[in-house]
């Protein structure tokens, strides 16, 4: 078996990015410490509970806690990409702005 095989750790799959963000949690500050331990035991509760592989398990760990934190505490709403221009659109560029205005002189 070649060096290089032995010395180059394998690396993973690139996992496809998943369509569609699913807007963020409205979780509790974390200096809330009692709102933390609460959430602690019901995860843990509800964690335990699950059956299957444990890659099943994990598998579906995220949306178990998605969705716990979803219906105690609510989501934020989606905030748009694109943030309204503040000036006027003044046809293009300011390059091509400067361009016609030196045209036009």
């Amino acid at each position: 078996m070649p060096v290089d095989e032995l010395t180059q750790p394998q690396r993973p799959l690139k996992e496809e990015k998943i369509k569609g963000h699913r807007p963020s949690g409205k979780w509790p500050k974390a200096a809330e410490k009692r709102e933390w331990e609460t959430i602690k035991k019901d995860l843990t509760k509800i964690l335990e509970q699950q059956v299957g592989t444990a890659e099943k398990k994990l598998e579906r760990m995220g949306d178990i806690i998605y969705h716990y934190g979803e219906e105690r505490f609510g989501v934020n709403k989606r905030r748009s990409g694109k943030t309204p221009p503040t000036q006027p659109n003044l046809g293009g560029s300011k390059r091509s702005r400067y361009l016609s205005e030196r045209e036009g002189s």
